[in-house]
């Protein structure tokens, strides 16, 4: 069994070897005894609909031949856990630099503390780049001229970063 929190995604993926010359054609994936998903790998589910504790979660596939296989069952624990901050990594600053190379760049930030995240944005060449457009959370932040911008009030976990130039 495995634990997951609360506010992640799941990739559930099959992997099926058939026999030589027969396909499979149709995949039942099954939570809690509920059809939901048919035809569909991989799967992508968020821990928010699944129940908190244990959830039993089923697959099986149809061949080309009409057969269906058993169902593989793998039991998952959904968690609500909170992990605590210790007060010595309150209010910190976190550094993060990112190398822009379009428009638009999505990075995952684990934040290991709490408050202030400075983030340099600079081009493949190093250039900083000024007025790009920082978000994190509802947080938001335009870079400088040295392509620097401070983002306060972070809370703690992972984030997502977004750099937007213009």
């Amino acid at each position: 069994m495995t634990d997951y929190q609360l506010n992640k995604i799941l990739t559930l993926t099959a992997s099926v070897i058939p026999q030589e010359n027969i396909t499979i054609t149709k995949y039942e994936w099954k939570i809690n005894d509920l059809f939901i998903l048919n035809n569909i790998n991989p799967v992508t589910i968020s821990t928010n609909d699944l129940n908190l504790g244990n959830n039993t979660i089923s697959l099986r596939v149809l061949n080309s031949c009409g057969s269906w296989s058993e169902y593989v069952t793998k039991i998952v624990s959904i968690i609500n856990e909170t992990i605590p901050i210790p007060d010595e990594v309150i209010n910190m600053e976190q550094t993060i630099t990112i190398v822009v190379d379009k428009p638009i760049t999505t990075i995952d930030v684990i934040m290991q503390l709490t408050g202030s995240v400075v983030v340099t944005v600079k081009d493949p060449l190093g250039i900083p780049i000024a007025n790009a457009i920082t978000t994190i959370d509802t947080v938001t932040a335009v870079t400088d001229a040295l392509g620097i911008a401070t983002l306060n009030g972070i809370g703690y976990g992972t984030k997502i970063l977004t750099v937007t130039t213009i």
